[in-house]
């Protein structure tokens, strides 16, 4: 019978997205990944597979959690032209 895990997926996956954006992909090494985690590397491995996993996993639910509803509010408010617009001025307020 499989070990049930003992951290949640969604989780240690924001965990590993705020050190992705802290320090690039290919300055995140394995162990700063394990120790930001919370997790061993075996559990890293065989929940992700390798760091590269991990990154796109990282991604993809970064698309989901905040793109996808971002985009789809625009979208019912505004005109296509007016919520490009609105995302650039948001994104210079941001920056």
């Amino acid at each position: 019978m499989p070990r049930r895990k003992q951290f949640g997926v969604d989780d240690v996956m924001q965990k590993a997205m705020v050190a992705f954006w802290d320090h690039g992909y290919r300055a995140t090494s394995l162990q700063e990944l394990v120790e930001c985690m919370g997790i061993n590397r075996a559990s890293l491995y065989a929940t992700f597979g390798d760091k590269y996993s991990l990154f796109i996993d990282t991604l993809q639910s970064y698309r989901r959690t905040y793109l996808n509803p971002f985009f789809a509010e625009k979208m019912k408010a505004y005109s296509p032209r007016q919520a490009i617009c609105g995302l650039f001025e948001e994104i210079s307020e941001r920056v």
